[in-house]
């Protein structure tokens, strides 16, 4: 196939002065107004069609990479289409269009010859009238239909949880695929009347279907036209297409970096929204990194009830991932205001002391979670040189009389070590600024003097004794 869209992008480009056209009679009579939604919704009846008209064009598009008859002829097809003029064959041609091509390269083309321009009602029509149910045949005890349930209230109440909840056991189970004609429709639809696209797509509420009529579109396109409605699940969904499960791949646009500002902009109007939106990719940062500098600079926008969601949606603990990281700082340094930045950072740093104090679990090393980079920020920028000083002489106080407490068992002494290490360490990262470097030699001491921490693998480059060396000891 691949090859055959490489060959169909020289036929493009060909010039189709004086080309003899091909006489489209036989296709009108195998694809007319009466069978037209019957070979659109049948895939057997839609082969078997096909392969007459294919057949009597010889116009294999298989065999076209390598046969210049067949090529000639897909071109003269091509230009048999482009010299259509009557609107309802224009209407019929769509399903030889999505024959001749479903990667949307021939639409393109099309649409820059002005080909759609004169059926866009018609086109509009077919897309209105298009719909896609869940096929739930279980009982009604079954999961699936207690989460097409929620599904179908959570469209109602805008409940996100409750609507992807469904929509990703879907995904995993039917492999969502995009349909072509569809695509064809859409595309040049929403590239020839924004208005018209909008329309279409604002009063949807079956997200399923919403997908099913964006996907096909490029990313800006999808970005623009939920920009232009007031419906948030398209705008959420649109969203989602462009960026969750996109890592790094691709870098955005300049004018994708703005349509989903204005996307996450608007998500701020409604308290509840928002906080479902936060929820949702917060909880996996690694998931979206292309999210989070349009997601830093809109908080510069903000005021401090949407900081104070924000920082309450992190999650200090749940994940332990270079990309999350990654993703959460590429936010944090976006973020401009500096009263945002703060209140973020103290925030954060809050749930982390309350995590760290609180942790019950088995440690072998120091807690390096996600946000230990704002976490350090924070302490760096944010806290006194008397409160630096005293974190480190209490946590190194613990560390020195760990050996002289009673503890349920070694593993509960372990963890007590650990979590004061972890202080140490994210206070530590202050020592330069404050000129407190009488701790890198109490730090060194206590490296030295423990054997705990040589407990964790030294083959590991994040273990703790590699961590200090690295960031905190290396001047010494």
């Amino acid at each position: 196939m691949e090859e055959y869209v490489t060959k169909l992008s020289k036929l493009l480009e060909r010039n189709p002065q004086g080309v003899e056209s091909i006489n489209l009679d036989y296709y009108f009579d195998s694809v007319n107004e009466r069978n037209f939604l019957e070979i659109l919704g049948n895939n057997d009846l839609w082969n078997k069609v096909f392969y007459k008209v294919e057949k009597h064009y010889n116009s294999n598009k298989f065999l076209a990479p390598h046969d210049e008859s067949v090529c000639d002829n897909i071109f003269k097809l091509i230009v048999a289409i482009q010299n259509t003029e009557d609107k309802q064959q224009k209407v019929l041609l769509l399903l030889l269009i999505v024959y001749l091509d479903d990667t949307l390269l021939l639409t393109q083309h099309l649409i820059h010859k002005g080909f759609f321009t004169n059926v866009l009602d018609k086109i509009f029509s077919i897309l209105g009238n298009i719909n896609l149910n869940a096929s739930i045949s279980t009982s009604d005890l079954h999961w699936e239909s207690e989460m097409f349930k929620k599904y179908q209230s959570g469209i109602k109440n805008n409940n996100i949880v409750d609507i992807y909840g469904f929509i990703f056991a879907y995904e995993r189970g039917y492999n969502f695929i995009p349909d072509s004609f569809i695509n064809v429709c859409m595309l040049s639809l929403s590239q020839l009347s924004t208005k018209k696209a909008t329309e279409l797509l604002e009063n949807k509420n079956n997200v399923l279907l919403m997908r099913q009529l964006i996907i096909g579109l490029p990313n800006e396109i999808k970005l623009q036209l939920a920009n232009c409605s007031n419906n948030q699940l398209l705008k959420f969904e649109a969203l989602r297409e462009v960026v969750y499960f996109q890592r790094t791949a691709r870098s955005l646009s300049y004018k994708e970096q703005g349509f989903i500002s204005d996307i996450i902009l608007s998500f701020s109007d409604d308290d509840i929204f928002w906080a479902q939106f936060l929820t949702f990719y917060l909880e996996y940062p690694s998931r979206a990194p292309l999210l989070f500098q349009p997601l830093g600079n809109v908080l510069n926008q903000l005021n401090e009830k949407h900081w104070r969601t924000f920082a309450s949606k992190v999650h200090i603990s749940k994940y332990n991932d270079p990309d999350s990281k990654q993703a959460l700082n590429i936010f944090f340094n976006d973020i401009q205001d500096e009263k945002a930045s703060t209140m973020v950072s103290k925030m954060v740093f809050q749930e982390w002391e309350i995590f760290i104090d609180n942790h019950s679990g088995f440690l072998n090393n120091i807690l390096t979670t996600d946000v230990i980079d704002i976490v350090i920020y924070h302490i760096i920028n944010n806290l006194s040189k008397k409160e630096v000083e005293s974190t480190l002489m209490a946590n190194l106080d613990i560390i020195h009389e760990i050996n002289n407490r009673w503890f349920k068992s070694e593993l509960e002494q372990t963890a007590l070590f650990y979590k004061s290490m972890s202080k140490i360490f994210v206070y530590g990262m202050a020592i330069e600024k404050h000129s407190l470097n009488k701790f890198k030699k109490l730090i060194l001491v206590t490296l030295n003097e423990c054997t705990a921490c040589n407990k964790g693998g030294h083959q590991y480059e994040n273990n703790t004794c590699d961590l200090f060396n690295k960031y905190i000891l290396k001047n010494i």
